[in-house]
């Protein structure tokens, strides 16, 4: 049995992981809403929601496989899994109200992913499609006539989505840019340490050809007088 290689985290795959986490917590609050308002007795179409975030979960299942069966994870397979994931929301947003959704901005998620992890065609396709998705579900959705319910209280239903899509968007943005942050101080650091060690290795270098050439100097002298005290002890 060969013993399994160390892990090499690349930067795609260091995205991968992250994007992983981040629609983790994605499904876990639109699973929260969902339940919330399954509980408070609102007419959804659950099922086709439950299958929309079953999808994510399925592209998290398949993304967490890629990274256990190889080491190396590519940009194009960081590119599908976004795909994946505006079509998800399409689905979603399309049972629910279409643009007026107040969770319209997880649209903003996979173009922030792919703006930071993916080269500039790629993040400009993501955009594109996320834009032309949206257009479209401005004309096509199901509509929500009780969207603007009053809940217990007497708070608009639609502006309680609001706050908790605000809230749900301003935690997502700041895990996700602390981990960039953190892994750009990873990445200085460790360059940091890469250039010690090369100035280092340079240093050693240095200082093995200063004592190489002084070893040759001083051996030169040192062997002519070897030669000539041997010549002149078989003279006298």
């Amino acid at each position: 049995m060969h013993p399994r290689q160390p892990t090499i985290f690349t930067a795609t795959r260091l995205n991968m992981q992250r994007l992983i986490m981040l629609r983790g917590v994605v499904m876990l609050c639109l699973g929260l809403v969902i339940f919330s308002l399954h509980r408070a007795s609102i007419p959804l179409p659950f099922v086709p929601l439950l299958l929309a975030i079953a999808g994510l979960g399925l592209l998290n299942i398949i993304a967490w496989w890629r990274l256990r069966q190889t080491q190396h994870t590519t940009e194009r397979e960081l590119l599908a899994q976004l795909l994946g994931d505006i079509t998800a929301f399409s689905v979603l947003f399309y049972f629910s109200g279409g643009y007026s959704n107040p969770f319209i901005w997880m649209y903003l998620l996979p173009i922030t992913v792919a703006a930071v992890a993916l080269r500039a065609a790629y993040a400009w396709l993501i955009a594109g499609l996320s834009i032309a998705s949206y257009t479209l579900l401005m004309f096509y959705h199901i509509p929500l006539s009780h969207l603007h319910m009053h809940a217990q209280g007497g708070l608009d239903i639609h502006l309680i989505g609001m706050w908790i899509g605000f809230v749900v968007s301003a935690i997502i943005v700041a895990i996700f840019i602390a981990r960039i942050g953190q892994n750009l101080r990873d990445y200085d650091k460790r360059m940091a340490e890469v250039r010690e060690k090369s100035l280092e290795s340079e240093r050693m270098l240095a200082l093995g050809t200063l004592a190489t050439s002084a070893a040759h100097e001083l051996g030169t002298p040192l062997a002519t007088m070897a030669v000539i005290s041997k010549d002149l002890t078989l003279e006298y």
